[in-house]
C-alpha cells in the first residue's frame, strides 16, 4: 500500500526460532510480520547529478560565450590602438620631413633671390620676369638686338646672355614678332635674324636646338626660300631672317647669305617672376 506521493509501505516477514526444549527433535519456527515505511526520492533529487559527474548548465555556456567575445574585443582594441600609434608615428615623421624640406627650400629661395635679382630693387615687389631691355610675351623673354652682325655672331651674342636666336613655335608668336618688327624696322631691308638655318643640309631647315621646321608652322614669303647665289655663289642663302613693314603681309620669312649683317631676335625663358628681390 502507498500514501501521498513519496511514501511507500511494505510488509516484511521475520522468522523467529524458539529454543529447543529437552527431548524435542528440532526448533520450532515462529513467523512474525512487520510493516516498514520507505520514502521515495523527489523528482529534483532524481535529476541531481550523481557524485563524480558534471553537467554544464545554460548559464555556464552563456558565460563561456561572453568571455570569448570579451577576449576578442580586447584583442581588437589592442590591435587598433597599436595601429593608431603607428599611424601617428608615421604622421609625425612625415611632418618632420616636410618641415626640413620647407626650411631647405626657403634657404635656397633666399640664395636665388640674392643671386638673381639686381641690387637696390624694392623687396616688396617680385623680380621682373625678364631682364632689362628684354620684352616679355607669354612665358618667354625677347631681345630685339639692333646692332647688325652676321648670323653666327648674332647667335653667339644671344647665348652669352643665356638665350639663343628665336625659335617660332606658333602663329600667335609669329604675329607678335611681326607686329613688333614693323615698329622697329627703318626700311624694307632692315630685317632680323631668327634661329633657322639649312647650312648643314641644303633644303633641310633646322632650328638652333636641332629640331626640324614644322611644315604646318612655316611662314616663308612668296618664292622663299630661293637660295640665291648672288652674294655667295658657293653656299647661297642658308640662314633665315624676318620682317616686313607692310600690314598686309603675314608670311615674313626670307633666306639670306649667313655672312650678311642683320639685326637679330634673341629668346629665353622667363624665370625670375616668382622670386623676390632683396
Amino acid at each position: 500500500m502507498t500514501e501521498a506521493n513519496d511514501v511507500v509501505y511494505a510488509d516484511v516477514e521475520f522468522t523467529k526460532y524458539k529454543k529447543r526444549n529437552p527431548g524435542e527433535s528440532s526448533s520450532a519456527a515462529e513467523n512474525t510480520y512487520s510493516e516498514v515505511k520507505i520514502k521515495q526520492p523527489s523528482d529534483s533529487q532524481k535529476l541531481a547529478p550523481s557524485a563524480g559527474g558534471s553537467k554544464i548548465t545554460s548559464e555556464r555556456v552563456a558565460l563561456v560565450i561572453l568571455t570569448a567575445l570579451l577576449t576578442a574585443a580586447v584583442v581588437a582594441l589592442i590591435y587598433i590602438s597599436w595601429d593608431s600609434f603607428q599611424t601617428k608615428e608615421s604622421l609625425h615623421h612625415m611632418k618632420d620631413i616636410n618641415r626640413n624640406v620647407t626650411e631647405r627650400f626657403n634657404k635656397m629661395k633666399e640664395t636665388l633671390d640674392k643671386a638673381s635679382c639686381p641690387a637696390g630693387v624694392n623687396t616688396t615687389k617680385p623680380c621682373p620676369p625678364c631682364p632689362k631691355n628684354w620684352e616679355e610675351h607669354g612665358d618667354q623673354c625677347y631681345l630685339f638686338y639692333e646692332v647688325a652682325t652676321t648670323w653666327e655672331l648674332a647667335r653667339q651674342r644671344c647665348q652669352q646672355q643665356g638665350g639663343d636666336l628665336v625659335r617660332i613655335d606658333s602663329r600667335e608668336e609669329q604675329r607678335f614678332l611681326a607686329e613688333r618688327l614693323k615698329e622697329k624696322m627703318k626700311d624694307h631691308d632692315d630685317k632680323f635674324w631668327i634661329g633657322l638655318t639649312d647650312a648643314r643640309t641644303e633644303g633641310q631647315w633646322l632650328w638652333v636646338d636641332g629640331s626640324p621646321l614644322n611644315e604646318s608652322l612655316k611662314f616663308w614669303n612668296n618664292n622663299e626660300p630661293n637660295d640665291s647665289k648672288g652674294e655667295n655663289p658657293e653656299d647661297g642663302e642658308d640662314c633665315a631672317r624676318m620682317g616686313e613693314k607692310s600690314h598686309l603681309i603675314f608670311n615674313k620669312w626670307f633666306d639670306r647669305d649667313c655672312n650678311h649683317s642683320h639685326k637679330s631676335i634673341c629668346e629665353k625663358a622667363a624665370v625670375c617672376g616668382h622670386l623676390f628681390c632683396v
